[in-house]
């Protein structure tokens, strides 16, 4: 037990400090020794030209997207522009005795950038959209006591669940909408909607990881990509 409590202890201070160093080692480290979170290779297109054939690399990056949230506003990609965001995904009507065990992980994020909340948008997009409505989502922000500025949860409806579809694959989550969970990856986007990051909610040592990464994002210098 008290092994355990240690254990416990020792992850919430890393939850906590992470976000702080990554703050931290920017003032300190120029930008070329902070360890940024890279980009993800999509695939290659290529066009032909008078001069010859043009080969660019292409990352994945989040595209068009149409939701509602708890708040009863559609959200599209221009809600996202400037902010970095972090994803994940959860049926709200299908509730068991987990106690949003998958939802207070990422409050534990939300509550750790509390002070830099407007710079964070954190969403969660229902994978049952069919059954997910805005009543459901609200009652369960109410009940978790999120801060509904920096945290959308997210449903959308029947003629836009094509767009859901592609967004999975835009984001490289590579599965269809059916087959989503609740510990389907967290998708984690820079400012300009490139993917910087994967993380699994259901291993706690990813947590840190993806505060840690968020913090470095947030950081990061406007640049043309």
């Amino acid at each position: 037990m008290q092994r355990r409590n240690q254990k416990m202890i020792l992850g919430f201070v890393l939850i906590i400090l992470l976000p702080l160093i990554g703050f931290w080692a920017m003032v300190h480290f120029s930008k070329r020794d902070l360890n940024m979170p890279g980009y993800y290779f999509d695939r290659v297109d290529s066009s032909r030209t008078p001069q010859g054939w043009v080969y660019d690399t292409m990352y994945y990056r989040l595209n068009e997207i149409y939701f509602i949230n708890q708040l009863r506003h559609v959200v599209t990609l221009k809600d996202l522009q400037g902010k970095v965001v972090l994803i994940s995904f959860y049926c709200f009507s299908c509730q068991d005795d987990s106690g949003y065990h998958w939802l207070k992980r990422m409050k534990m994020v939300q509550d750790a950038f509390h002070k830099n909340d407007s710079a964070l948008l954190m969403l969660t997009i229902s994978y049952n959209p069919h059954d997910d409505g805005v009543d459901i989502m609200k009652a369960v922000a109410n009940q978790l006591q999120i801060d509904e500025d920096s945290w959308w949860f997210l449903t959308t409806d029947a003629a836009h669940v094509d767009q859901l579809n592609q967004m999975l694959f835009d984001t490289g989550i590579n599965l269809p909408l059916e087959e989503l969970s609740d510990t389907t990856l967290w998708v984690l986007l820079d400012k300009h909607q490139y993917v910087r990051g994967f993380y699994n909610p259901a291993d706690s040592s990813q947590l840190p990881v993806c505060m840690n990464d968020i913090a470095l994002l947030m950081l990061e210098k406007e640049k043309k990509k």
